[in-house]
């Protein structure tokens, strides 16, 4: 994973770029290659890369819209690049130097919030619309990228991992005793709290909006039952196949040479080990 955060302060303190800084840099870990963040005033946010991806070599995040208007930083891997590509009306030879979060942005761009039942992918993001004044969290439906944050007195911070918000000085350091017992206890988790107190995480298939009138939540993520119909056992057969090969083969970029697998003596591990040595 490569790690984001940021830092909107509502009494408009131009202080959020360094406090920005510190909070990237507290999660240096998870982002080695490349870090930077940016910064207008009360707002700032930033971007740890952790390279995995061919792609990743142009990412230069954080990025912003042509007019200026949005700003994103987002922890990002997209399996239907092509599809998106084609369906913004551009060739895989334009785009072929274009990061996934290019993509996600120039998605979000195009669509707005609709763009996310577009994705096919794991993702966190943040999404700063200065026309709006408006700030957007958005996780995938699997919740496969982490993202916390943390509403203050005055403030909203963001950042992929708690650690990164406890580099902020006014954010409390202190467990919630009852979700680390339901962790223990081998309990479902179950709503937005995290391991901290007073810090929450944006549930998967979640987008979170942020303005200067409060936090409102929604899912976006409903998937419908098919209905059978008339189809034939072989038609769905051949449809579990042709869907098993089309997410092996996009889980397999980036992977060069090397694949490793390790089976569990069950069904789905071997099918993909088969799907992925074919």
């Amino acid at each position: 994973m490569s790690a984001i955060a940021g830092l909107w302060r509502f009494d408009g303190n131009p202080d959020a770029g360094p406090v920005c800084a510190r909070m990237l840099h507290a999660q240096a870990i998870y982002g080695p290659d490349h870090g930077s963040h940016w910064a207008e005033g009360p707002v700032a946010m930033g971007r740890r890369l952790y390279r995995t991806l061919p792609e990743d070599a142009h990412d230069r995040q954080p990025l912003q819209s042509r007019d200026g208007r949005l700003v994103l930083v987002a922890d990002v891997r997209l399996d239907n690049r092509s599809d998106l590509i084609g369906a913004l009306g551009r060739t895989p030879d334009e785009m072929r130097s274009e990061c996934d979060a290019g993509i996600l942005l120039a998605c979000l761009d195009r669509w707005g919030e609709s763009a996310l039942d577009r994705l096919a992918g794991d993702f966190a993001f943040a999404l700063w619309d200065s026309r709006e004044q408006k700030l957007t969290l958005a996780r995938d439906f699997l919740g496969q990228r982490p993202l916390h944050y943390h509403c203050g007195k005055g403030f909203f911070a963001f950042s992929s991992m708690a650690k990164g918000l406890h580099a902020h000085p006014d954010i409390p350091y202190a467990a919630d005793e009852r979700v680390v017992a339901e962790f223990v206890c081998l309990l479902p988790q179950t709503g937005s709290g995290s391991f901290f107190r007073e810090i929450g995480t944006v549930e998967a298939g979640q987008i979170l909006t942020v303005t200067r009138g409060g936090i409102s939540r929604r899912s976006y993520w409903n998937p419908q039952r098919p209905k059978r119909g008339n189809r034939r056992s072989a038609d769905w057969i051949e449809g579990v196949r042709h869907h098993l090969d089309q997410a092996t083969a996009s889980m397999l970029r980036g992977a060069g040479g090397s694949v490793g697998s390790q089976l569990s003596a069950g069904f789905d591990s071997a099918a993909v080990t088969a799907t992925t040595a074919r």
